[in-house]
């Protein structure tokens, strides 16, 4: 993109084309009314007003049925990693992981201050204000994001390992496939299990055994999506002793069992 920050506003039908993420850059999306859809990688997601989306880069986005007001902002990626510079506690929150959750909910005390901000951004576009300016705003839109998610995802804001907690997730990443017991990763990297549990939920929200669940969930959504592979082969790719524990661990997951999910994406 040619600034380095983008900002629209959304009146009425927002166009499908508009949340692609070409060049590599990231969307926030701010809904201030209108309900509908989300589809996002395989999975739908409520839009609603004060709900806040950031669409990574390489997702495949798309808006279903919605009507409505807020504001579209893109940024290159370099932004993203000067805001966890300064804000290193941020890194690991959900809503900045590709593959996890990717909304937060504004609490309503916070939702004029998000407004004001992209007004703020806006305004300083329109002005051909300084890029200093803009980047203050967009530094600012995304602490308020990061806030909002530590309340939905329940994650507090205390002192916390995060050396360990990003080793974790590559480490998960490389060995998901074949090694799903947390005391596996607990052991590579020389720490308690029960201490690591305590790491990554007060990093992430969540324990050892949900992040092993949603990189193996992720990657059969992407499998089932996008491969040539048959299911049963699907299944013995990632290690399910069966198809009738690959079945469970989808119905469980998504509520649909391989063979409904396949269909529903593919269409």
């Amino acid at each position: 993109m040619d600034n380095p920050i983008q900002i629209q506003k959304i009146d009425l039908q927002l166009d499908k084309a508009q949340l692609s993420a070409p060049g590599g850059g990231y969307r926030l999306l701010y809904v201030r009314s209108g309900t509908g859809e989300l589809l996002l990688n395989y999975k739908r997601f409520s839009i609603r007003p004060r709900r806040i989306f950031l669409l990574s880069p390489g997702t495949q986005n798309l808006v279903m049925e919605w009507q409505g007001s807020g504001w579209l902002i893109a940024f290159e990626t370099w932004l993203l990693r000067a805001f966890f510079q300064q804000h290193p506690s941020e890194k690991l929150l959900p809503l900045f992981l590709p593959g996890k959750k990717p909304f937060a909910d504004v609490a309503p005390a916070s939702a004029s201050a998000v407004h004001v901000l992209a007004q703020l951004l806006y305004q300083n576009e329109q002005a051909e204000g300084t890029p200093k300016v803009a980047y203050s705003y967009l530094d600012a839109l995304l602490l308020h994001m990061a806030n909002a998610c530590r309340r939905l995802n329940k994650v507090g804001a205390g002192k916390v390992n995060y050396a360990i907690a990003e080793q974790l997730l590559p480490l998960i990443a490389l060995h998901f496939k074949t090694e799903r017991l947390p005391a596996f990763y607990a052991g590579q990297l020389g720490v308690p299990l029960r201490r690591l549990n305590e790491i990554t939920r007060s990093a992430m929200g969540k324990l050892v055994m949900e992040l092993i669940n949603e990189q193996l969930l992720s990657e059969a959504e992407r499998l089932l999506a996008e491969s040539p592979l048959s299911i049963k082969e699907i299944a013995y790719e990632l290690n399910f002793a069966d198809m009738a524990q690959f079945n469970h661990f989808m119905k469980r997951h998504t509520g649909s069992s391989p063979r409904n999910f396949r269909r529903q994406v593919r269409g």
